[in-house]
């Protein structure tokens, strides 16, 4: 059974869009979705007590305007409104 030139082509036409297809679907990458959060400020923090350098959680208590930074040995207690220390909770060993 022979194909004729045009059933050639079909099928040669079929396989080269397949092919293209499954190329251009392979680069495709999608688009991270916009997270809608930026950085307005970096605040530095002094270093705690006992060597032990790492940030760990924090926490807002929108009400009183305080957010709660838990810090190596310490948790720092900033005011949200303009960044400053307020307190600090020391002696801890590795708090969270």
């Amino acid at each position: 059974m022979k194909f004729s030139s045009l059933g050639r082509f079909a099928v040669f036409f079929f396989f080269a869009l397949f092919g293209a297809c499954f190329l251009s679907g392979s680069f495709a990458e999608p688009k991270p979705a916009a997270s809608g959060y930026h950085l307005i400020k970096t605040i530095s923090l002094p270093p705690a007590s006992g060597g032990g350098e790492y940030y760990d959680y924090i926490s807002v208590d929108a009400e009183a305007r305080r957010v709660y930074v838990s810090h190596g040995t310490e948790v720092v207690i900033l005011n949200a409104d303009d960044y400053s220390v307020v307190g600090k909770i020391q002696r801890l060993t590795r708090c969270h």
